[in-house]
């Protein structure tokens, strides 16, 4: 093959991706080692002393399933969960009582997951 058609040859393989001129790289995505969640009340205050559910998945629009782990909201309305699977969707949510017999459900689903995330209630959801 001539000069030309090598050139040819390798500008279309270039184009291609293919060439060993190609820059292309992906860096892989995965999830914090850790993550902190604030929960507020949908006056904006924090919500202390939630259960707060750890899963893969959110069924039904308010029901974790691939449950994790669970752990209770500190006096500021936050909560730490450690040792994060690295490559799954991860998911919080708790439900917050709402005087004299009504609840809130919170929850959101995420990859990668934050290392850091609010969740405030809605009054109406």
């Amino acid at each position: 093959m001539n000069k030309i058609g090598v050139s040819v040859l390798c500008l279309t393989t270039l184009l291609l991706g293919a060439c060993h001129g190609s820059t292309t790289s992906s860096t892989p995505q995965t999830n914090p080692a850790s993550t902190t969640v604030l929960f507020e009340t949908p006056t904006g205050t924090p919500a202390a002393g939630l259960v707060v559910t750890l899963s893969t998945g959110i069924a039904g629009g308010n029901t974790p399933t691939g449950v994790i782990t669970t752990n209770t909201t500190d006096s500021s309305g936050q909560v730490t969960f450690s040792g994060l699977p690295a490559s799954d969707t991860l998911c919080v949510s708790a439900t917050l009582s709402v005087p004299p017999s009504g609840s809130l459900f919170k929850g959101d689903c995420f990859f990668p997951f934050p290392s850091t995330l609010t969740l405030e209630f809605q009054a109406t959801q």
